[in-house]
């Protein structure tokens, strides 16, 4: 408890300042998504998965799904499964049967005009508000950000 107390009474620096304010508003543009995802009735695995499948002409392999949203394949294929019973997606085995194509059908395409085509308009437009140097230095640095977390983090795992 004293450790704790030491550690939350120091004085922060820069960096950390930083981390936390990068750390808050990364968890606050998740809420936002999900509470987009909870004003549609959908889970947020749900509404990625018809984003996704919109963004990919309705259409796409189930392990790619799983890739593009960095969850794990049982998370995705709950929620591929729920989508399936509600009528709003097919599943086709390809010639591998490991590899599944997800499809939407035609209420899951109106579902999808209703609820994620909202979001990726949201998201044009708010893109649209910034110069493409902006743009460009965004995904510049949350890119390096990225990797060199991961970096760190798999060397931190590997001792």
């Amino acid at each position: 408890m004293k450790n704790k107390e030491k550690m939350e009474n120091q004085p922060q620096s820069k960096t950390e300042c930083a981390i936390a304010a990068y750390n808050s508003l990364w968890k606050e543009q998740n809420e936002i998504y999900s509470a987009a995802a909870r004003s549609f009735g959908l889970s947020d695995s749900a509404m990625w998965i018809l984003y996704f499948l919109r963004l990919n002409n309705g259409t796409c392999q189930q392990k790619e799904l799983a890739s593009s949203l960095s969850q794990p394949k049982q998370t995705t294929n709950s929620a591929v499964k729920q989508l399936e019973r509600g009528g709003y997606v097919t599943l086709k085995c390809g010639s591998d049967r490991r590899c599944r194509l997800v499809e939407l059908t035609p209420k899951g395409s109106g579902l999808a005009v209703s609820t994620s085509d909202h979001v990726i308009a949201a998201e044009r437009e708010t893109w649209g508000d910034f110069t493409e140097e902006e743009q460009d230095s965004l995904i510049e640095l949350l890119s390096k950000y990225n990797k060199r977390l991961k970096t760190r983090m798999e060397e931190k795992n590997e001792k």
